[in-house]
């Protein structure tokens, strides 16, 4: 809770699909090139007939060679195989903001998993679960603290040290 309250920068280790850092994206063997798909002849789609009792039909789909992209590699990445990434482990640090609620979720723009062939990153989702206190309870903006005190106190006056998220206060 007290984490929450005032924030922190929480360092983070996890296990990502990133950029291929032989063939940097491309799925191409460095000192290779990419040539034009033999099998949709660089148009990125095939197109299919297919003959049905009301006649021809007509469907253009992807092409399965090149997966839409009209090019295919000479020679494929040896390290990716011609994905384009491999599972690398990545450390980041992910900054908490203050006064953070239970259940909040907090996007971190283009940190996720590499697309497969290049393009850009995936956006990493971080949900956050805060755990409850011995001491205090929140309600929205509101940080409680329950002290008990006796009912001759609580009619003449008394003074007692009640504990704050900021330390101990009288």
């Amino acid at each position: 809770l007290e984490e929450a309250i005032f924030g922190l920068e929480y360092p983070l280790e996890l296990e990502l699909e990133d950029e291929c850092s032989h063939c940097h994206g491309t799925t191409v063997e460095p000192g290779h090139d990419m040539k034009t798909c033999p099998t949709c002849k660089g148009a990125g789609q095939q197109t299919r007939v297919m003959n049905t009792m009301f006649g021809p039909i007509q469907q253009s789909v992807t092409c399965e060679t090149c997966r839409g992209r009209g090019k295919v590699p000479e020679k494929v990445c040896t390290v990716c195989r011609g994905s384009g990434t491999e599972r690398r482990k990545t450390t980041m640090t992910i900054k908490i903001p203050a006064g953070i609620d239970d259940g909040s979720t907090i996007r971190l723009k283009e940190r996720g998993e590499a697309a497969e062939g290049g393009g850009v990153k995936g956006d990493m989702y971080v949900h956050i679960s805060v755990k409850s206190h011995k001491h205090f309870t929140r309600e929205g903006e509101l940080i409680l603290s329950d002290e008990r005190i006796g009912m001759v106190d609580a009619a003449l006056g008394t003074e007692i040290d009640v504990e704050t998220v900021d330390g101990t206060v009288r």
